[in-house]
């Protein structure tokens, strides 16, 4: 089905539809049967949002690498680049959880709408994986009136330690009470 051209930020009202997407690009470094493939998926997602015509992109897996002083972003740097292209030129900065040795939390939000605050990365408190810093990103969007927040996390593929999803979740929850609290307004936690 065809989605509506987004609304023109500065007419956008609660009552209009916002259209977003939320996907993993399974753009992991350390796996070498999804590395060779990366860039023709990433080229290929690029052109299919192109012809959607989302307001906010939501991005998991979008993995940075780094070993000691030398870090790996290949795969963000063409996203990013081919996004603002489209004119998502608001988004969020992945290098925060990007850990001295292995990769970051693979998370990106991409915008046409500018953040009404500083987008904030969180890394998660339990976490079971050992190659990945896992963990959220929370950025309010400004479209018109209140901002609207989005949230955008992969949570921990292993089942060990015991109840690790719950603890994430809790973490999530407990990062936007503030904003939940005050009714969604304001500008983020």
């Amino acid at each position: 089905r065809a989605c509506p051209p987004p609304p023109a930020v500065d007419t956008w009202d609660s009552k209009q539809a916002i259209v977003m997407l939320s996907h993993n690009v399974w753009c992991h470094y350390l796996q070498q049967w999804y590395a060779p493939s990366s860039s023709k998926r990433l080229t290929g997602l690029l052109s299919a949002i192109s012809k959607a015509d989302y307001d906010v992109v939501l991005i998991q897996e979008l993995f940075l690498m780094r070993l000691g002083p030398f870090a790996i972003t290949d795969n963000f740097e063409q996203f990013s680049r081919g996004m603002a292209q489209l004119g998502y030129v608001y988004q969020t900065d992945p290098r925060p959880s990007l850990p001295f040795l292995g990769q970051n939390s693979g998370l990106c939000i991409f915008s046409r709408a500018p953040f009404s605050s500083p987008p904030s990365s969180h890394d998660f408190e339990t976490s079971g994986e050992l190659v990945c810093k896992k963990g959220f990103i929370h950025a309010a969007i400004r479209l018109g009136g209140a901002p609207l927040h989005m949230v955008t996390t992969h949570f921990d593929s292993k089942k060990k330690p015991k109840g690790v999803k719950e603890s994430q979740s809790s973490q999530i929850a407990a990062a936007l009470q503030p904003v939940l609290a005050r009714g969604g307004g304001g500008g983020g936690p």
